[in-house]
């Protein structure tokens, strides 16, 4: 677009960013389903499951939001989510950039744009 095109690395990471974002995430909420249904019926846990995702979410995006959730979390639930904030801390690029190695250059190539993602 407008003779500029996007480098083949920045699309690798961000690629490789959301895969880890989406594998994190659903880690995590399995993680967090055993951790808190573990004694309780399948039937009173379906309503939690929003909440759930919600707050995985939110500790991976260290958005810093929450519905409430977090303090009636077991112990291993805390910890899980502990984990995802500092995985969002951390941030997936750092973690999608240590996976991507670099590419051979061609010999033409239209100009870069530098772009921010993360």
């Amino acid at each position: 677009m407008f003779n500029r095109q996007v480098p083949g690395e920045v699309v690798a990471k961000v690629l490789a960013t959301c895969a880890v974002f989406f594998l994190a995430a659903f880690v995590s909420i399995i993680l967090l389903q055993i951790t808190e249904s573990w004694g309780h019926p399948h039937r009173l846990m379906r309503p939690l499951f929003l909440d759930q995702l919600f707050e995985v979410v939110s500790a991976l995006g260290t958005v810093g939001l929450s519905t409430g959730l977090t303090t009636k979390l077991s112990l291993g639930g805390k910890a899980v989510l502990i984990g995802c904030m500092f995985l969002g801390r951390l941030g997936p690029l750092v973690v999608a950039g240590s996976v991507i190695g670099r590419q051979k250059d061609q010999p033409y190539r239209l100009p870069e744009e530098p772009l921010m993602i993360g």
